[in-house]
């Protein structure tokens, strides 16, 4: 099926949504006019998504098909003083000045609190952003090339990050953050975004996939179909919702008991206090026992329009279906 459809691949990163491979090849063209050209200052992204998602994934994977960049990755969230982000700007400017590499800087939570302020950090991006420039101890360095993709902790989408109260946003420099900023993006996740969210399935199928050949290749047969019992296969596909994300997924893969199996069956789930710390347990048992309810069903429907006929031709009865060989036996008396 996806054959037939859009799909936007670079290295293990793949996906059919439309808005996603919209935004990834906004980003691809930015890396590739940064990399043509000689601007001194840095390239200003930002990426958002639901906890798990894997908002850095992707951009990765992208950065690792152009082969010039050094990635770095900074949480905002663990950090309690300005020093260490002079710091950290001292790192990309050492691999900068090396020239060996572009620095992919990855400010995880840049939307995080900072000494009790909301939104705390951005005043202090301003200048590195427009300037390419930083103050280390009072005195004022320069970054040179490099790529900041901001990734937000707080805030799931880009709609959401600017649409706070308007006032608040300015008094936190905000617009002045937004302004600076040449692309973003918003991931998805294998979680439904809206209501009206259909793709969340296949998603879920992709990153399902993806993860399989990664940490359980046993799994797939000679044709490199995964084995997967179709009711454990439903439950991972239409649970209501992972609890974190992406992070889910790997951690119910990552405790099943696959080792040794070439089948993933319902036995060889991790046990249900586990399963309960990613996803809702008892949706997830509904979903994981609904084929079997829908097959017992099938077979009573069948069972009543067998006797529905043999009520309207009493006596032997047989007839052909496609692929279906059945046999209707006289009742005695």
């Amino acid at each position: 099926l996806l054959s037939h459809v859009p799909a936007c691949v670079f290295g293990n990163l793949k996906t059919v949504d439309r808005t996603e491979i919209e935004f990834y090849r906004s980003v691809v063209n930015l890396f590739r006019e940064y990399l043509a050209g000689k601007e001194p200052r840095p390239l200003n992204l930002a990426v958002f998504g639901f906890p798990g998602s894997g908002k850095s994934f992707g951009i990765k994977q992208i950065a690792k098909s152009q082969k010039v960049f050094k990635d770095f990755t900074f949480n905002l969230s663990q950090f309690t003083s300005l020093r260490e982000l002079e710091i950290a700007f001292q790192v990309v400017r050492d691999t900068s000045i090396k020239g060996e590499h572009i620095p992919l800087v990855f400010f995880d939570e840049f939307d995080s609190a900072f000494q009790g302020e909301r939104l705390g950090w951005l005043k202090y991006f301003l200048a590195p952003m427009q300037d390419g420039t930083f103050l280390d101890q009072g005195v004022e360095r320069p970054i040179g090339r490099a790529v900041f993709v901001f990734a937000g902790g707080t805030s799931v989408s880009f709609e959401q990050f600017v649409g706070q109260d308007e006032a608040f946003f300015r008094s936190v420099k905000g617009p002045d953050f937004v302004s600076r900023l040449k692309g973003f993006i918003n991931i998805q996740g294998p979680n439904p975004s809206t209501e009206r969210d259909e793709w969340y399935v296949i998603r879920r199928a992709m990153l399902l996939r993806s993860m399989i050949e990664r940490g359980a290749g046993q799994l797939l047969d000679g044709r490199k179909i995964a084995r997967i019992e179709e009711n454990v296969l439903h439950a991972l596909l239409t649970t209501r919702a992972y609890r974190h994300g992406a992070r889910s997924m790997e951690f119910i893969l990552a405790m099943s008991q696959l080792k040794d199996a070439h089948v993933w069956q319902a036995s060889l789930l991790p046990n249900e206090n586990q399963l309960d710390i990613h996803v809702d347990i008892g949706d997830f048992r509904r979903q994981l026992s609904i084929l079997s309810v829908i097959e017992t069903l099938a077979r009573a429907s069948h069972q009543a329009y067998l006797a529905q006929v043999l009520e309207r031709r009493p006596g032997t009865v047989g007839f052909p279906l496609p692929g279906v060989d059945v046999r209707l036996v006289p009742r005695k008396g």
